[in-house]
C-alpha cells in the first residue's frame, strides 16, 4: 500500500473533500489497489459517501484483482460494477461512463 498516494488533480496527499482542481471538489488516488480510490476506505461494495455517482467504493489498480468486488476472475458477473464486468486496470481516461455521471451530479 503506498503511503504517500497523490491525487491525480492536485497532488495533495488528503482524501476526502477539499480538492482545489477536482470537478466534483473530491480527492481522487487510482494507484492504492487496497484502498478505496475516494475515501481511502479497504471495503469494497457499497457505502463509500464520496463516489458521487454510485456510492461504491471503487478500489486502485495494481491489485490483479476486479477493482469492484476483488475477485481474481475477467469478464461478465461482477455484482457490484454498474456495468456487471469485472475491471482490473482502467486509468481515469479509459471511464468514459463514470466521468460523465460524475459531471452529470456535479452540474445538477
Amino acid at each position: 500500500m503506498p503511503d504517500n498516494s497523490k491525487c491525480v488533480y492536485c497532488g495533495s496527499t488528503n482524501w476526502g473533500t477539499g480538492c482545489a482542481y477536482s470537478a466534483t471538489r473530491i480527492h481522487y488516488h487510482p494507484n492504492d489497489p487496497s484502498r478505496c480510490r475516494y475515501c481511502n476506505s479497504p471495503n469494497y461494495g457499497s457505502g463509500c459517501q464520496l463516489n458521487p455517482p454510485t456510492g461504491i467504493h471503487v478500489h486502485g489498480v495494481g491489485g490483479n484483482v476486479c477493482v469492484y468486488c476483488a475477485s481474481p476472475n475477467m469478464g461478465s458477473g461482477c455484482h457490484i460494477n454498474p456495468m456487471k464486468k469485472m475491471v482490473r486496470s482502467e486509468s481515469p481516461q479509459k471511464m468514459p461512463f463514470l466521468r460523465i455521471q460524475i459531471m452529470v451530479k456535479y452540474i445538477s
